[in-house]
């Protein structure tokens, strides 16, 4: 076909009337322009990540197959009821009393820092882990096109109470060596005490009318670093709490409190590393045995697994479990496992799945997260789930999932109040129902 053929045909083609157009060609010009005018929309709606959170983006899609968003805030509260930590804003370690009440031990502040040579270009990511029951954050930064990061893991040892671990790992891909420094927030307010090679801080606090000493010992800082390229560093440091009412001879007090944490931190760094981790794991594995599932929903503000998971694992954060502490005697335990076996007429209400409910919150601070324990703590109780409640974590988790079902246990038999498919739409999944002889429910 010579040229002039072609132009004739084109020529043709705007000349024609539009009846003689080919309608598929019209249809199929209309699909483009809709397709390139969503495809510009969404752009402007999502501006592209940056590279630094390109690499937060793909190590968690990696490593939890989770997809997170690095510029949104995230609550990355830790506990284990006697101590506690909101990790992503002030790390500040807060004392948890039996009542779930926080208290901040101001100007103690003893997770590590590092100063990084790139801090001016650094993504921080935190991220709650309910499984492992502990707090995973990221800082990446592009050196030379690779994603340089640092990988923190914070957690309140679930049967060494008074036990706060901390792991860093630097990882330099680059061909840069990079400069690092090491530090830690604890105020002067804090007596200084040299009793050994490591330092112990001791304070008088008035806590709820009473006054309490607090002895504190972290493992030392290092001392600067460079790591080369190529290379990954890791370290881990430790901090043990004794906590104590004040005696007429408040000098006692102090030498008995710093002795005892002294003693205590002695004994866990004899354990190898690998042991300290497991304890807490195995124990964060034995309470989440006890869970729940709910179909996936997309309508607007509905409630799903992934909130449901949170607000559970910040409930049991905030509590002992004595059923696993290395501390509790077989007494205790027993006494513990007797106030399990009553859970006759709990839970008795409405479902807590129904929303909208103060039971179910977005956090955006530690305060969000207290109200929401507070809340959820006094509806278990008020719906007769008092025996449950006090006998701490193992007993809560179960009382969680009775109110979720709005089911109860009545003469040993499990009725349910709540229809998922009428009531909700939707399936549930709820495995490890407790009931008074200690035989498992799953439905």
């Amino acid at each position: 076909m010579s040229i002039a053929q072609i132009q004739r045909n084109i020529k043709r083609f705007f000349e024609s009337p539009p009846r003689n157009v080919n309608r598929r060609v019209l249809l199929a010009l209309v699909v483009v322009i809709i397709f390139i005018l969503y495809i510009f929309l969404a752009s402007l709606s999502t501006p592209p990540s940056t590279p630094s959170e390109v690499c937060v983006i793909d190590h968690f899609d990696k490593h939890a197959g989770k997809q997170v968003d690095p510029t949104k805030t995230i609550v990355s509260f830790i506990g284990n009821g006697y101590i506690g930590m909101d990790v992503s804003a002030k790390s500040e370690l807060m004392l948890i009393s039996n009542d779930t009440m926080f208290q901040p031990l101001k100007g103690l502040k003893p997770l590590v820092k590092l100063s990084l040579p790139f801090d001016n270009d650094v993504v921080l990511h935190f991220e709650p882990d309910p499984v492992d029951g502990m707090s995973k954050a990221v800082h990446c930064s592009v050196v030379e096109e690779k994603c340089v990061c640092v990988y923190e893991y914070v957690y309140a040892h679930r049967t060494r109470s008074n036990l706060l671990v901390q792991d860093i790992k630097i990882t330099n891909p680059s061909l840069s060596a990079l400069s690092i420094k090491f530090d830690r927030g604890i105020s002067e307010e804090w007596e200084k005490q040299e009793l050994t090679t490591v330092p112990v801080y001791y304070r008088t606090l008035d806590i709820q009318n009473q006054k309490i000493g607090v002895a504190v010992i972290c493992s030392s800082l290092p001392n600067d670093i460079v790591v080369h390229q190529k290379r990954e560093e890791s370290f881990r440091f430790m901090c043990v709490v004794e906590q104590g009412v004040i005696s007429v001879d408040s000098f006692a007090t102090k030498r008995q409190l710093s002795a005892k944490a002294i003693q205590e931190f002695t004994e866990i760094n004899s354990l190898h590393w690998n042991q300290v981790d497991t304890e807490h794991k195995d124990a964060w594995k034995d309470l989440n045995r006890a869970s729940f599932n709910i179909s996936y929903s997309k309508a607007p503000n509905a409630l799903n697994s992934d909130i449901v998971g949170l607000t559970k694992f910040a409930l049991l954060s905030s509590v002992r479990a004595p059923l696993l502490e290395k501390t509790t005697t077989q007494i205790t335990k027993d006494h513990y496992k007797e106030l399990m076996s009553k859970n006759e007429l709990c839970y008795q209400g409405h479902s807590t799945l129904l929303t909208p409910s103060k039971l179910w919150q977005e956090w955006t601070s530690l305060d969000d997260v207290q109200n929401t324990i507070k809340i959820w703590m006094l509806t278990l109780k008020h719906r007769g789930c008092m025996h449950l409640v006090e006998s701490g974590a193992h007993g809560i988790v179960q009382a969680f999932l009775l109110s979720l079902s709005a089911a109860t246990f009545t003469h040993h038999h499990l009725e349910f109040s709540l229809d998922p498919a009428d009531d909700l739409h939707r399936e549930l999944h709820s495995r490890r129902f407790l009931p008074r002889k200690h035989r498992f429910y799953f439905i």
